[in-house]
């Protein structure tokens, strides 16, 4: 939500009989589609599909998995459904990475900076072996080449199957990211890793990771992580 508009994001849009896999929503307070976003409330993407949205001052960030090539992106959106030209290239920030990788939660920090949960997978491995890492992108679109290994905290562990369905990055006001993986395994233990601002395990939170034991009766168990008010 940002001020009285509720956006809202997601994939397929079939229903609309377009060739269109990313859609985002503009409601206003009442409910109703925003004419003042894109000229009718809605925008299609047919280069991506879209997993989740933020607001930042300049209007939203939408992160995606690109349709052409499994990699993730970013997408910034002024509020009335222009691209947001100063961000990426024309809008559109994408992380390369060797292998794939397919886009989740995403937060923005005070100064525009965005925090992207992403899973990279082997090529020709299902979606279910790919492994949870954080990407940090400056507020025009870049890479943080500072953050972590070249802009990314990887971990050993993968993400749970219903990723996409919860919010898993969460920040406290000191900067530290908590965010949500799954270890390996038949019936894998639930992990909440705790990361410096600069992209480093957080040694005063165990080892930086926090084990939590699922049902032990499927591997698709799933956390989520919020930070509480003291």
């Amino acid at each position: 939500m940002h001020g009285a508009r509720i956006v809202a994001v997601g994939s397929d849009a079939s229903a609309f009989r377009l060739p269109s896999l990313g859609v985002v929503a503009v409601f206003d307070a009442s409910g109703a589609l925003d004419a003042g976003f894109n000229g009718r409330g809605i925008l299609f993407d047919n280069a991506r599909y879209f997993h989740s949205v933020a607001g930042r001052s300049d209007g939203y960030v939408v992160s995606g998995t690109e349709r052409a090539a499994a990699r993730v992106s970013l997408r910034a959106i002024a509020r009335d459904g222009s691209p947001v030209r100063s961000f990426g290239q024309g809008g559109v920030a994408v992380h390369a990475l060797p292998q794939d990788a397919f886009a989740g939660d995403l937060l923005v920090g005070d100064g525009g900076d965005v925090f992207l949960v992403r899973a990279a997978v082997a090529p020709g491995a299902s979606l279910q072996s790919a492994l949870a890492g954080v990407v940090h992108f400056l507020p025009n679109g870049d890479t943080d080449a500072a953050f972590g290994a070249d802009g990314v905290y990887q971990t050993g562990d993968g993400w749970s199957y219903q990723y996409s369905h919860g919010r898993h990055l969460a920040r406290h006001c000191d900067g530290r990211i908590l965010f949500a993986a799954q270890a390996s395994g038949a019936s894998p233990p639930l992990r909440v890793h705790r990361i410096t601002p600069q992209g480093r395990a957080d040694t005063s939170f165990g080892s930086g990771v926090a084990t939590l034991r699922g049902s032990g009766r499927t591997a698709n168990d799933s956390v989520y992580v919020r930070v509480a008010a003291p």
